[in-house]
């Protein structure tokens, strides 16, 4: 979050031809991002939905019956992008709450960080990372 405060927000514009290895995942626009407020990792995080790139699997075991609360276990498979498992662009999986539209709410910080495995895939193991 480099110049950027805790629990703010920025703009980026994405060309076509970024040099970024993210430029895979991210169609060319402009998007917003905020800091979370959290001492550390100190990634910027996206507050909309515009990533083309995703899990090809997740499951969730809910195993608190509160109301309002969980706790469990997540299982996801490997980043997909065009049909194609490809995690090249990744070097870790950061897992945001989100809300019930799929917007990450502003100011949130990350439930986990689940590092890429050394492992490479070609299909969807629906159970390769857990946390």
């Amino acid at each position: 979050c480099n110049g950027i405060s805790k629990s703010q927000s920025c703009s980026v514009t994405f060309g076509s031809s970024s040099a970024s290895d993210l430029s895979k995942c991210v169609a060319a626009g402009t998007y917003t991002f905020f800091c979370p407020n959290t001492s550390a990792p100190s990634y910027l995080y996206a507050s909309d939905a515009y990533i083309q790139c995703r899990v090809c699997a997740a499951q969730f075991e809910d195993t608190d019956t509160s109301l309002n609360s969980f706790a469990g276990k997540l299982m996801f498979g490997p980043n997909v992008l065009n049909g194609q498992v490809d995690e090249t662009m990744l070097e870790n999986y950061v897992i945001m709450p989100m809300d019930d539209c799929g917007y990450i709410p502003t100011g949130a910080t990350p439930l986990a960080v689940v590092a890429k495995s050394a492992n490479a895939s070609d299909c969807c193991e629906t159970t390769k990372y857990e946390v």
